[in-house]
């Protein structure tokens, strides 16, 4: 279970508040693709905006955690909140989960409010996915918000890439990811240096790699 309410990570503030701006002016676009290198939080930053949509009674600029939306989210159990990725043991997404997802798009929100899609990554989009999910990016449903996320946006569907307002979210600074981890190191004999080394400066590729072997193998090659 994840924490809850999703707050977005330190280095994703200057977008957070760009988009909650939009909110506020009701200029926020239906279609939004969230690009950049991994392990930078672009799914977490994507599932907090989720969240935060559609909660009923934000406060100070994160859901409110009480409200009927935001228990639903908590327990990952939102009618309205519609996620979609390949199925496992495939990397691809196909074209009967898209025709699935504009079906339920074309319904009311069960809750009143949004109905916010989360896909990714984009670029895994076969050719026929790709299309059966143009008609949603040209003719929206109200209040629906899809925020595609990629890895590559290049690599998705020049028409597909040009219905989406496009953000690209760069490798935050080293200074801000050190500021962040070495906190969560307290007790470890691991170096945060090192540690961000290792992921080429991703923060949560680092701090994946405290939960698999490598820090343990690379000690053993040094031996």
């Amino acid at each position: 279970m994840i924490e809850f309410p999703v707050l977005p990570y330190p280095w994703q503030q200057q977008v957070w508040q760009q988009y909650l701006g939009l909110l506020a002016s009701e200029r926020m676009p239906h279609a939004i693709m969230l690009a950049g290198p991994k392990g930078i939080g672009k799914s977490h930053v994507a599932l907090a905006l989720a969240h935060y949509v559609l909660c009923s009674s934000p406060v100070m600029g994160v859901p409110c955690g009480k409200c009927r939306s935001c228990q639903l989210n908590q327990a990952g159990t939102h009618p309205d909140l519609l996620e979609v990725e390949p199925e496992e043991d495939s990397k691809t997404i196909k074209v009967d989960q898209i025709r699935a997802l504009t079906e339920s798009m074309s319904k009311t929100a069960q809750q009143g409010g949004f109905k916010v899609v989360v896909l990714q990554p984009a670029e895994a989009m076969n050719a026929n996915a790709a299309n059966a999910l143009l008609k949603s990016l040209e003719e929206p449903s109200s209040k629906t918000l899809l925020i595609l996320i990629s890895h590559a946006p290049f690599s998705v569907l020049p028409t597909i890439r040009s219905r989406c307002q496009l953000k690209m979210l760069a490798m935050p600074a080293r200074e801000q990811v050190l500021h962040w981890i070495t906190p969560l190191l307290s007790g470890s004999q691991v170096a945060p240096e090192l540690l961000i080394d290792l992921a080429r400066g991703a923060p949560l590729t680092a701090l994946s790699l405290l939960k698999d072997d490598t820090l343990e193998q690379r000690e053993q090659w040094q031996v």
